[in-house]
């Protein structure tokens, strides 16, 4: 038994120390920053296309046709063009929707990422490697759970 939580301490001590050393090395922080950053610009893409597919359909639920039947006939009708338009918009402006939260939602990961790749961050982090790894390997080690 000591054996098996003498090899599962060793992996653990170096799995924090290779997260440890991700930290400061900045190469994951530069990978996902610029791949948020291609994610809000192709979010943002799609929501304006979005709305201008969204504002034509509108400006067209407004136009109708007129028919005659002849000149001096009445009987003569219109058809609203907006009545076949309506689920078209109804489902783009949900699209909409969707995009603006998809977009909140990025841009809250590139604050987060942001903050990650701080040196200070990075600093806190260490710091709660050693105490992790202290610990783990104390005697009695009842904080480790916590941490």
């Amino acid at each position: 038994m000591k054996k098996i939580m003498a090899d599962r301490r060793k992996w653990l001590t170096a799995a924090i120390g290779l997260l440890t050393i991700l930290s400061w090395a900045g190469s994951l922080d530069k990978y996902s920053d610029d791949y948020t950053n291609s994610a809000i610009i192709q979010a943002g893409s799609a929501y304006a296309v979005a709305r201008g597919i969204n504002a034509t359909v509108s400006v067209l639920q407004t136009s109708t046709v007129s028919a005659s039947a002849g000149v001096g006939v009445t009987g003569g009708g219109s058809i609203m063009i907006g009545e076949f338009l309506d689920p078209l918009n109804d489902l783009i402006e949900r699209f909409s929707e969707v995009m603006t939260v998809a977009l909140g939602s990025l841009v809250m990961q590139k604050v987060l990422i942001t903050i990650a790749a701080n040196k200070l961050f990075s600093g806190l982090l260490t710091l709660l490697g050693f105490v992790s790894v202290w610990l783990l390997w104390m005697e009695k080690n009842r904080h480790i759970r916590w941490l």
